[in-house]
């Protein structure tokens, strides 16, 4: 339907009424006296607005550059993500500081409170730079209670690069408790895939429980499928490793022989630092269930080479490779060792090496010589603190191409008195006057070089020893004969006894010992001297030769052993 206009109402008489209603609201009823006159004040009218605020003449609106700092500048202002505080179960307070790109993030074993009231079981780094980011950690002891002022930790990530990592007091540990059913947490370890300059942090506590399928602690740099083109340096305080079986009632013997825990650098190392590697501390009523051999895990370091290894302290069950099994091929070793240096006696400690040492340093002797000896000395000895050589086994086992220099000292210090009665208290009326000998230095150690072996300073006796130059011990191992080459061994200085040892440069001992009928001398040299005894007593080396002296083509006056063996007193000595 269609609109049409009615005839009977003219036009002018619509507008008509539209005038009328604009005259009743005329603005005489606004600006009247009435007080209402301050809204004229207050409102303005477009038309009053001068020309120079017209909308031509404005133009388009500005927006400030730069809307905001660059991300650079900004992850330096705030500290979300970039600093992290908690507590863990006994109140002790930790820090997590991250400087430069990245943030943190925390996780405790109870991650459904909202709180970090508990022991940490990840952190995780992410945005890291493996040449801006440095990350570091600082623990506060608890002010309610006694406690070592730790913090313990199931798992350390980073999947991109990080260039330092200095976590002070912070644990590795598989005792933290999972929010499920209390098992210990798999995968415990630190997993940097993108790589670390610099790591550190306190220890790493290994309790391996057979009985509930415990998986071994890692530590892992870099990514297996690219080996890192720098050297991280490492550092650890301590090491616990400790393999038991809670559901057996039987003391174990046997020696652990996987690893338990492993430090994996897919790539060279700068600097490995450990305090000691050992088994744990434990209590002197539960301690005969726990013995050396028998309970101490093993700790493996699997990189491509080394520069610099140091212990400071004890180190048992140790060994360094390139695959968790050493000493297996011409393969498994590693491309180098700069240097080796053990602070404490080392035990039952593996350094396989394809190419050059640069030199080893046993401030307390390799090879613990507790249970070695059958003297009245030793009796009352706990069978639980005889180490490796002690029950038949290796003391210490180092592979070369070749060896710059060896220094080794005593483990162990025996005192003696006088045979005279009158001596025997010549200090103060009722003490015994004790003169200190040089114990053992090598107790069934085996070091094997392909090459020369450099300048050798040794204090202590060595017992079923061998040092051996110019013999591969790899194409020993494989069945081939290991002799080959000329080596040389030199300046020795050795002051001690060699009990069932030998020291031998190029040389290939018969089918009954060294000297027998089918020993051949290549062409080797020995130089140096010698203080000491010799003392061939029938019991082999840890090669399985027997033997006590210095073998090789040519020798310094000093070092020359009768070459045939011979019977003292009904004792077959050299």
């Amino acid at each position: 339907m269609g609109f049409t206009r009615r005839s009977d109402r003219p036009v002018p008489a619509r507008r008509r009424r539209g005038s009328n209603l604009e005259t009743l609201e005329t603005r005489q009823l606004l600006t009247g006296g009435s007080g209402l006159n301050f809204l004229n004040s207050t409102f303005y009218r477009p038309s009053d607005l001068p020309s120079a605020y017209s909308a031509n003449a404005l133009g388009p609106n500005s927006i400030a550059h730069p809307v905001g700092s660059s991300p650079a500048l900004l992850s330096t202002l705030n500290n979300e993500g970039k600093v992290v505080s908690g507590r863990d179960r006994l109140g002790d307070l930790y820090t997590i500081t991250v400087r430069g790109p990245g943030t943190v993030i925390v996780t405790d074993a109870t991650p459904t409170d909202g709180v970090l009231d508990d022991d940490i079981a990840t952190i995780q780094l992410v945005g890291t730079s493996l040449t801006r980011t440095t990350v570091t950690g600082t623990v506060s002891a608890s002010a309610e209670v006694s406690s070592s002022g730790t913090i313990r930790f199931n798992k350390l990530i980073a999947q991109s690069g990080v260039k330092s990592i200095n976590l002070n007091g912070f644990i590795l540990s598989q005792t933290v408790t999972p929010p499920n059913n209390g098992a210990p947490q798999s995968n415990s370890g630190v997993y940097l895939l993108g790589g670390v300059q610099q790591l550190s942090f306190q220890g790493i506590e290994s309790p391996i429980d057979l009985a509930s399928n415990t998986q071994p602690m890692n530590v892992v740099i870099g990514d297996p499928s690219t080996p890192l083109r720098f050297k991280p340096s490492i550092r650890i305080d301590q090491i616990t490793n400790t393999v038991f079986d809670s559901t057996s009632t039987v003391v174990p013997t046997q020696p652990q022989l996987f690893p338990t825990v492993n430090i994996i650098v897919n790539g060279e190392t700068h600097s490995l630092q450990i305090v000691s590697a050992t088994q744990a501390v434990v209590d002197p009523a539960m301690a005969y269930l726990f013995p050396i051999v028998g309970t101490t895990g093993r700790t493996t370091v699997q990189t491509l080479g080394i520069d610099h290894l140091v212990v400071k302290g004890s180190a048992k069950n140790f060994t360094a490779s390139r695959s968790a099994v050493p000493f297996q091929n011409g393969f498994s070793g590693l491309n180098h060792l700069g240097t080796a240096d053990f602070g404490g006696n080392a035990d039952a400690v593996g350094l396989d090496v394809n190419g050059p040492v640069g030199g080893l340093r046993f401030a307390r002797g390799l090879g613990s010589p507790v249970g070695v000896t059958t003297a009245a000395t030793s009796y009352g000895t706990p069978d639980n603190e005889i180490g490796y050589p002690g029950n038949g086994l290796v003391g210490g086992l180092v592979t070369a191409g070749s060896v710059g220099h060896i220094v080794a000292a005593p483990a162990n210090t025996i005192l003696q008195y006088s045979q005279n009665p009158a001596l025997i208290q010549s200090g103060p009326p009722g003490t015994t006057t004790y003169y200190p000998r040089a114990g053992a230095a090598f107790s069934s150690v085996a070091i094997v070089s392909a090459g020369s072996i450099g300048k050798t300073t040794v204090v202590g006796d060595a017992t079923n020893t061998e040092i051996k130059s110019g013999v591969s011990y790899a194409s020993a191992v494989a069945g081939l004969q290991g002799s080959r080459s000329g080596s040389s061994i030199g300046s020795v200085k050795y002051r001690g006894d060699l009990v069932d040892s030998v020291i031998s440069a190029s040389y290939r001992a018969g089918a009954h010992g060294y000297g027998t009928p089918g020993s051949l001398a290549g062409n080797g040299t020995i130089r140096g001297r010698f203080i000491g005894s010799l003392y061939n007593t029938g019991n082999p080396t840890i090669l399985t030769n027997k033997g006590a002296g210095f073998y090789a083509k040519h020798k310094s006056p000093s070092l020359q052993p009768p070459e045939t063996p011979k019977r003292t007193n009904g004792v077959l000595t050299r």
